[in-house]
């Protein structure tokens, strides 16, 4: 009984599992405005390596939504923000994953740092440069998602015309 029931919650979260385009997360970043250029690209990377560009995942360490917010996370964000957002939504979390990127590049010097501090947080980001320790799987997201960062620029930025 304990079988199915755990089988009928994985269908039932794969059945609504809403995914979200990368076209349709540079759309929503074009929308709002922040200090730093934040390039629509970087977000649907972080996107798909946090999510997979699924809105309603959960994570076993509570994180939530397209980007994967934490719960401390949320309440930090919508600080800066001076507003709520859902970390659910997608529209509205591409719109606070932009603002706290470019919050983020007020603080650290290069494009994969902000990463680190994205994943890693902005705390444990900062012990690390001054000589703290840090996990493997913060350096394999970094530069997953600064490839796949890569790929998108080259796939979906349009050339101009000779």
């Amino acid at each position: 009984m304990r079988k199915l029931v755990y089988l009928a919650l994985i269908l039932t979260t794969l059945l609504y599992a809403v995914k979200v385009s990368p076209l349709q997360i540079m759309e929503w970043s074009e929308e709002v405005e922040t200090k730093n250029e934040i390039e629509p690209e970087l977000l649907a990377a972080i996107a798909f390596c946090e999510s997979s560009f699924r809105s309603s995942v959960v994570s076993e360490s509570g994180a939530v939504g397209l980007f994967q917010f934490k719960e401390i996370a949320v309440k930090d964000v919508a600080n800066r923000l001076w507003k709520a957002f859902d970390p659910y939504d997608p529209e509205q979390s591409t719109h606070a994953a932009k603002y706290y990127l470019s919050w983020l590049m007020d603080h650290f010097d290069s494009l994969e740092l902000v990463i680190m501090a994205w994943n890693f947080g902005y705390g444990n980001t900062k012990k690390y440069l001054n000589g703290g320790e840090i996990e493997e799987d913060v350096l394999v997201f970094v530069e997953r998602v600064m490839s796949l960062f890569e790929e998108y620029k080259a796939l979906y930025t349009s050339k101009p015309a000779e």
